[in-house]
């Protein structure tokens, strides 16, 4: 009887059957080792390509390249080349965030961790300045009895201003005899200094900022230009120093700023656009992820009585609503120059307290635009009226300011000189403005509705001495911060922007006052450890122009004087923390 379930029976040689133990033998080793490496290429493989979008992501956005990355594709175009390095070290120091692909337990299989602390080693000729601790003894905790003397401790730190040397803390080592040792300590001396347990000290740091938020260079190329001193530290852990230095004094010296400012007679405004990579809205949605930009940089300076320039605050604004900007003159009780932004006619309808004054600027350069180049017509009309009347108005102010004209004279000169000439403009643009659409260039039409409709507001400065016709103080203001704008395109998150806001704010404020701004960022490092939080006496009185910043200059003096220590043979390593 046929079996049908049975299986067909094969017959193989004895060799063919010890080829196949063979074979299943290394398949039962390659495979899994093969599935194992597979595996691990596909991590390493998700990881970098994750760490590429997020540095082309950073770098470069929907933005086009400028030339300079095209030569030098490494170069971080952000705010402050901060968060670059902030973004990318939380994967290299082993640390997982939300939008990692990557779960915590595989970036701490590959990726070693990174010590918090650093160093770098300079040569053994290099000037050295002594800083000794005078501090007295105190009183032992365990038996109460005064304490000794028994040893010294020092730190050395980075001292870069047009020369190079290091700062070196030495502090004393106290202990009870009484208690056979066990009461040693170390003495509490402290400067102030809120760079103390860096290797970085305030001078650098002024120095450091300075040339970013003054002179608009990248931290990446400043950290080029001391690798050629001989001092080579990582760009990454420059701008942990100058977020972290922001950081600490932001919310106490910002508003104490603003503060001082609302006390000038006069405030010019203006703003200009920013982008800001990581920025949400309230519903946590992202915001204008595609836009040109989706944030805005507000500027505000104050100017005296005598029409002298004086603090300056910049602003990070999320918005450009006309709620938001009122928000930011609520309280003052001045008079406040802009441009045509419907912004501030609604600040100044919400707050009664505040004079709206108009940019003649402004309004005369949509009449440049209406004529485009040509010497004749009626645009280039509208262009010889505007260039008569900022004329006399330079001629009035330059007889106030060498003390020709009193100030009643300067007022009245000025008026009788430009009442005329803004009459006839204010009649040219009427008669503009009834013609026939099609004889009259929309350019032009456009200009004439401008000054036509803002008049009474383009006029007023004439009542007051200390107020010109245009709002050039505010853009030039803001125009450091367009020009260094160029250097990183964009910002990746809103605590950059607002860092590099108080330090703009800063170095303008100094540049206005005729203060270097070197001495007095150096001052502000040394002693802004000593002034509690929420004292806004004590922080009002840093202020650029409040405060006494010789300590500064004398010590950048001492730097000049410091000498090499003959003793010492090898190279110095300097250690401290990242910040």
């Amino acid at each position: 009887m046929e079996n049908k379930g049975a299986q067909e029976t094969v017959t193989i040689s004895r060799e063919e059957y010890e080829r196949f133990l063979e074979l299943e033998q290394i398949q039962k080793i390659t495979v899994p080792a093969l599935a194992a490496l597979e595996e691990k290429y596909e991590e390493l493989k998700a990881r970098y390509e994750w760490e590429h979008e997020e540095r082309m992501r950073l770098q470069n956005g929907r933005f086009r390249k400028s030339s300079e990355v095209q030569d030098c594709p490494e170069q971080p175009l952000l705010f402050n080349d901060t968060e670059l390095g902030a973004s990318l070290g939380a994967i290299h120091d082993g640390y997982a965030d939300e939008n990692n692909p990557l779960t915590k337990e595989k970036v701490r299989r590959y990726v070693r961790h990174k010590s918090e602390n650093t160093h770098i080693t300079v040569p053994a000729d290099t000037p050295i300045i002594e800083i000794r601790d005078d501090s007295e003894p105190g009183l032992c905790s365990e038996c109460g009895e005064r304490m000794v003397k028994v040893g010294e401790e020092y730190h050395d730190r980075v001292v870069v201003t047009k020369t190079f040397a290091i700062e070196r803390t030495v502090k004393n080592v106290y202990e009870c005899r009484n208690c056979e040792g066990k009461g040693r300590v170390l003495s509490s001396f402290n400067s102030g200094d809120i760079l103390s347990s860096t290797i970085c000290t305030p001078t650098f740091l002024a120095d450091i900022i300075t040339k970013k938020f003054a002179y608009g260079l990248p931290l990446y190329r400043i950290a080029g230009m001391l690798k050629n001193t001989g001092l080579s530290i990582n760009y990454q852990t420059i701008s942990s120093w100058v977020m972290k230095a922001g950081g600490r004094i932001l919310d106490n010296i910002k508003p104490v700023l603003e503060e001082e400012i609302f006390k000038y007679p006069l405030i010019n405004a203006d703003e200009t656009v920013l982008n800001v990579i990581e920025l949400y809205r309230k519903d946590g949605k992202r915001k204008g992820e595609n836009s040109r930009a989706n944030a805005f940089m507000l500027v505000r300076e104050g100017t005296d009585g005598r029409g002298r320039p004086g603090l300056v605050d910049f602003t990070f604004l999320d918005n450009r609503r006309n709620e938001t900007l009122s928000e930011y003159f609520e309280g003052y009780y001045g008079i406040l120059q802009t441009d045509g932004l419907a912004g501030y006619d609604y600040t100044t309808k919400v707050n009664e307290d505040v004079t709206h004054v108009g940019c003649l600027v402004h309004a005369r350069r949509k009449a440049i635009e209406a004529a485009n180049g040509r010497k004749s017509g009626k645009a280039a009309e509208m262009v010889e009226i505007y260039a008569r009347i900022f004329h006399e108005e330079g001629l009035c102010n330059e007889s106030y300011r060498t003390g020709v004209l009193n100030e009643d004279e300067f007022l009245r000169t000025r008026r009788e000189k430009l009442t005329p000439l803004f009459e006839e403009l204010r009649r040219f643009c009427e008669d503009i403005l009834v013609l026939n659409p099609k004889f009259v260039n929309d350019k032009l039409r456009s200009a004439c509705n401008y000054f036509a409709a803002r008049y009474d507001v383009l006029i007023r400065f004439m009542d007051y001495s200390f107020v010109t016709s245009s709002n050039q103080r505010a853009e030039n203001q803001i125009r450091p911060f367009v020009i260094g704008r160029k250097n990183f395109l964009f910002c990746q998150t809103p605590a950059g922007a607002e860092v590099s806001a108080l330090f703009y704010s800063l170095v303008q404020s100094c540049i206005n006052l005729d203060i270097n701004p070197d001495d007095y960022l150096a001052h502000l490092f040394m002693n802004a450890g000593n002034i509690k939080d929420g004292d806004r006496e004590g922080w009002a009185t840093i202020l650029p122009g409040r405060c006494d910043i010789s300590d500064a200059v004398a010590f950048v003096e001492k730097v000049k004087n410091a000498k090499p220590d003959p003793s010492i043979t090898e190279p110095i390593m300097l250690r401290g923390k990242r910040f």
